[in-house]
């Protein structure tokens, strides 16, 4: 999480076309198709595979969705400082949503086991 949204604050130009985005039913659109295309990539984990469906490809919208909102707000805050505390909320709220999906899933493939909290 760390190396991403460094990655994005560091390039002007990438926080230009995601501000862009937002602007522009058409560049929506392309973002919208772009994180759905990341979502199937990520369903195709061994580890989710253990879960229904459906509610794979809900949690993992969910939380693309919930990352994408709380990036517009790290790219927001000119504050390095106050732009790593939103990082470190962020990491919390995905952990919180994915995390009994994925305790699920990693008992289902390896019974007894419990994926580490940070």
């Amino acid at each position: 999480m760390d190396a991403s949204v460094a990655a994005f604050r560091s390039d002007a130009a990438y926080v230009t076309v995601w501000r862009t985005i937002h602007a522009s039913p058409t560049f929506r659109t392309l973002a919208a198709s772009s994180d759905e295309r990341f979502a199937q990539v990520l369903e195709t984990l061994p580890l989710l595979a253990t879960l229904p469906r459906a509610r794979c490809e809900l949690v993992l919208r969910g939380a693309i969705r919930l990352s994408n909102t709380f990036l517009d707000w790290v790219l927001e805050t000119p504050e390095p400082a106050e732009a790593a505390r939103l990082v470190r909320e962020l990491e919390r709220a995905l952990v919180a949503y994915l995390g009994p999906d994925l305790d699920q899933a990693t008992a289902a493939a390896a019974p007894g086991h419990r994926l580490p909290r940070r």
